[in-house]
């Protein structure tokens, strides 16, 4: 940004100031001029390895020669006076007005860039340029910006042969991953790809503008603010938790210390006043406690904490790369550890066959899947706020073929809006009706009484509706290939109890508002 007008900034003078005119002018004033050349001398000064200026040397418009800042110009000509004129052309480099610049993809140029899609519209020119010279040495191969042959088939893989990494036989090695995946990202993906399609491949963010502030006030706290707030209070209570020894408080205790925080939100005026904001904290509090007590109870079988594990899968040009935490034993070689997750989420289906809202335990299933095909033996506890969810390990190799499903369907989804939606999907896969394609279109086109998902709006700029949706028949061949084994996986390895079947016999538990 070094340049002729923008650097010493220019000052735009009112007509009362003062300092502006000649004849009101003192010694001492402040002046902006002065004060950019005095911080551009600081930076000069700061500066210990490297010093990097740059500028716009040419017009945009008709590709004229454009000055450099006067500060820029005045320490080149220092530096040609000191030293020599070839000290500053020597350190002076002129970049191409363009970014797709054949100067960038010629052999020996001093210049690079990573924009690889540029060379396509050179490759002609740069092949019979090619032609004309001898053909370079290895060594000089090895200086080229990038790689101008051909890439070659990646090297099979074989499982390895730690306990902490799996890999499936054809797949390329860490070398060749391009694309490194985490559990969370991955997890959102699956729940949305249309939308992760456009979020990174695109950079497109289809995110409901803010609502204006209501007119009325609230007297009750409902849909994604209440979820936010009780996540919120959920958190902060089980970091507590986690950091102290308030694992061995009791039920009542723990609502008790649930109690506080909540009216200490509400003392902030994040809750409503009155008799409604009495109700809010109750409800809140109800909530909350049986998800802790489950969390403590958890705690209490498995009392020794356990260090968090890598786990990686690798798949042509894909990499699962994270940490199982959260690990806790029991103190016994007999008794597996286990990996505990709270969601503050309902995660029971009250209508679905499979007992469980599936769409919600994306991230835990692509765990458990990690855990088994890394040979790890852990079970899992998901913590709703409905009921406590126990996962059963999969089987290793079951596990490398789902997580190469999914890294399959990744593939796919960064490519093209795949036509696919998870509720949608999990209804035409676990409808037992005769006609699972009216269960489908109703999850997505919803009705007066339910919100469809097409309320997306990444799904519902590419499909409008389920006919959309369905048109070529794709629909069924993801949601039987990829959200088919999700469903299959909760049916077969999930146990839920609900937290009064988690209670101990004999106690009252906290209950909440209907």
């Amino acid at each position: 940004g070094m340049n002729d007008g923008d650097y010493p900034r220019g000052t735009q003078r009112s007509g009362f100031d003062l300092i502006a005119r000649a004849d009101q002018r003192r010694p001492g004033d402040r002046a902006r001029r002065d004060d950019d050349r005095q911080m551009f001398l600081e930076a000069l000064l700061s500066a210990r390895r490297v010093l990097y200026l740059s500028w716009c040397g040419r017009n945009t418009r008709d590709d004229s020669e454009q000055p450099a800042s006067v500060l820029v110009s005045q320490l080149r000509d220092y530096l040609s006076n000191a030293w020599s004129p070839e000290t500053v052309r020597h350190r002076t480099t002129t970049h191409p007005l363009q970014a797709f610049s054949r100067r960038y993809f010629e052999e020996g140029s001093a210049i690079t860039t990573y924009a690889h899609e540029w060379r396509i519209a050179h490759q002609s020119d740069l092949s019979q340029a090619s032609s004309e010279q001898a053909s370079p040495s290895p060594s000089q191969q090895s200086d080229l910006p990038f790689d101008t042959t051909a890439n070659p088939a990646p090297a099979p893989v074989l499982e390895a042969s730690g306990p902490l990494r799996a890999g499936a036989a054809g797949t390329g090695t860490s070398d060749d991953a391009r694309h490194a995946l985490t559990i969370t990202a991955l997890a959102r993906f699956v729940a949305n790809p249309v939308r992760g399609f456009f979020r990174e491949r695109l950079g497109a963010i289809f995110d409901e503008s803010t609502p204006a502030l209501p007119d009325d006030e609230p007297f009750a706290i409902e849909g994604l603010d209440r979820h936010t707030l009780i996540e919120r209070i959920a958190g902060d209570t089980l970091s507590a938790m986690r950091a102290t020894a308030l694992v061995q408080l009791t039920r009542f205790e723990i609502a008790a210390e649930l109690t506080r925080r909540v009216e200490r939100l509400a003392r902030a005026g994040a809750l409503p006043i009155g008799g409604p904001g009495e109700r809010s904290r109750t409800e809140i509090v109800a909530r909350l406690a049986p998800m802790l007590e489950a969390w403590r109870a958890a705690r209490l079988e498995h009392p020794v904490a356990l260090r968090r594990l890598p786990v990686r899968f690798e798949q042509t040009g894909f990499v699962i790369d994270d940490w199982i935490d959260q690990r806790f034993g029991a103190g016994s070689d007999t008794d597996p550890a286990i990996w505990l997750e709270l969601d503050t989420r309902e995660l029971i289906d009250r209508k679905g066959p499979a007992g469980v809202l599936s769409h919600r335990l994306i991230a835990p299933w692509i765990r458990s899947l990690l855990c088994a095909a890394s040979r790890l033996p852990d079970h899992g506890i998901v913590i709703g706020r409905d009921c406590v969810v126990r996962v059963r390990p999969s089987d290793a190799d079951r596990a490398r073929a789902d997580l190469a499903a999914l890294i399959d369907f990744q593939r796919q989804g960064l490519a093209e809006p795949l036509p696919v939606a998870v509720r949608t999907a999990l209804a035409w896969v676990g409808s037992q009706s005769k006609n699972p394609t009216w269960a489908a279109s109703q999850t997505y086109d919803g009705s007066e009484f339910t919100r469809g998902e097409v309320r997306d709006p990444a799904l519902a700029r590419c499909f409008p509706d389920f006919q959309a949706l369905s048109a070529n028949g794709r629909f069924e061949h993801h949601a039987r290939g990829l959200y088919g084994r999700l469903f299959d996986w909760a049916d077969s390895h999930l146990e839920l109890s609900t937290h009064a079947e988690q209670s101990p016999p004999g106690q009252s538990t906290v209950s909440g508002a209907p």
